[in-house]
């Protein structure tokens, strides 16, 4: 969707690719990316420099130009993740969209991506994943229609979806009826500054969602073990986290029909994570002044 305005000596400069090897690859192995442009000059989009760069990295894993050249942008992604012995989590991001894929190209974040190579490529990578999944748009407009696979999508991979839609678009009335939506929209040009803040975002919702999962053990203990206190407080408290995190999955499941109806969820979902984060606050107290000995009951 990018437009093709960059030279193949650009190109080469952002790829650490001699101009010398780009053409020999697109004449050789017949890989298709330059267009000529009025003076019959090589041009390239920002996907193009991202597909040669991930040629250049598989090469150097050790893999074939030759079969390199007949996988997508995404099965390169997949391949040199697997090949790096990365975990499925640190995979569980998913980037769409020129400028985006170009800034973070630039600034090489420790949590490794996979590129889509269309909006209909990213159901397909949500599907492969395991758990939970982030998924960066960035459109430089939008319609009816991008509007109507936003929905469908937020609609099918409720549970397992969280999306962050970046756009400069002028259309207001679809901006406005997003905004209501289950999803970060920014309405932003695309800087490495607002790149580098989105993944500190997503690296602190990681680190709370690791929290959550360490903190289980907690609670459960808080249900059952004796203290010292002359109350059953630890007891309530662990009956209350168990409730607010049934009510959260209640929250998931419940159905999602309209833009309201997403927006109502969405608000639910925030209050019922501050709860949560409250209650696991109070567990860390009570584990600390009750003389919980938690190694003992692991």
């Amino acid at each position: 969707m990018s437009e093709k305005n960059l030279s193949i000596g650009t190109v080469a400069r952002l790829t650490n690719l001699s101009t010398h090897v780009i053409r020999a690859w697109e004449r050789r192995y017949d890989l298709r990316l330059a267009q000529r442009d009025k003076s019959g000059r090589r041009t390239y989009s920002l996907s193009d420099v991202e597909h040669l760069r991930l040629l250049k990295n598989a090469v150097n894993e050790g893999v074939k130009i030759s079969d390199a050249v007949t996988l997508s942008v995404h099965q390169l992604t997949r391949l040199l993740n697997s090949q790096n012995n990365r975990s499925a989590s640190n995979a569980s991001w998913i980037v769409y969209g020129p400028r985006l894929i170009h800034g973070l190209f630039n600034l090489k974040p420790t949590v490794s991506y996979q590129v889509a190579d269309s909006l209909s490529d990213i159901q397909q990578c949500i599907a492969k994943c395991n758990e939970k999944v982030n998924v960066w748009i960035q459109l430089d407009d939008l319609n009816d229609s991008i509007e109507q696979f936003i929905y469908d999508l937020l609609l099918k991979y409720d549970d397992s979806l969280q999306l962050t839609l970046f756009s400069v678009s002028n259309h207001l009335k679809a901006v406005e009826r997003l905004s209501s939506a289950e999803l970060e929209l920014i309405i932003k040009p695309i800087s490495n500054e607002l790149i580098t803040k989105q993944i500190d975002k997503l690296n602190s919702k990681q680190r709370k969602a690791k929290h959550d999962n360490q903190m289980s053990i907690t609670i459960d203990q808080l249900a059952s073990l004796k203290t010292s206190l002359y109350c059953d407080c630890p007891k309530h408290v662990a009956e209350l986290y168990r409730q607010a995190k049934a009510f959260a999955i209640y929250n998931k499941n419940c159905e999602k029909l309209s833009p309201k109806d997403i927006a109502i969820h969405h608000f639910v979902a925030e209050q019922l994570s501050i709860i949560e984060e409250s209650l696991i606050t109070i567990a860390e107290k009570m584990e600390r002044l009750g003389d919980l000995d938690i190694e003992k009951t692991v």
